[in-house]
């Protein structure tokens, strides 16, 4: 029974240690709506950049010492990113608008993000993470 209690805690535990650093590949997101944001100017880019990355950089914190709002925020952050970006890369690859090296990077990065948050949105809803008081 003891072992049981402790490797649900451990199981808790290293789900939000490793969704927090997962965390960090979503300042590759912010880099690419800062590229995006320069057709209106560096200033708008840099502050929307900026902004972007001070709150991402409250949420890792939160979700890594177990805050529970910050469990729901990341569940939310995760179903509109899976939302966006499964069309992104089926668009990309049948309308083939893939022409540097900078568009193949990214395409990669954001199916890997894709697919793990997939797997992140799967355990961040299990019943014992889930129902746990933080």
């Amino acid at each position: 029974m003891k072992y049981l209690k402790k490797n649900s805690k451990i199981k808790k535990i290293k789900t939000n240690m490793f969704v927090s650093y997962f965390n960090l590949l979503y300042f590759f997101e912010i880099i690419y709506i800062m590229f995006t944001l320069l057709i209106y100017s560096k200033l708008v880019s840099v502050i929307i950049g900026i902004m972007l990355t001070i709150l991402l950089s409250i949420h890792i914190v939160r979700i890594y010492f177990l805050k529970g709002i910050s469990r729901k925020v990341q569940l939310y952050i995760m179903d509109i990113h899976v939302a966006y970006s499964i069309p992104y890369f089926v668009n990309a690859v049948i309308n083939q608008s893939i022409v540097t090296l900078f568009d193949y990077g990214f395409i990669l990065m954001r199916l890997i993000i894709t697919c793990m948050e997939c797997i992140f949105i799967y355990l961040l809803t299990a019943e014992n993470i889930a129902s746990e008081k933080y």
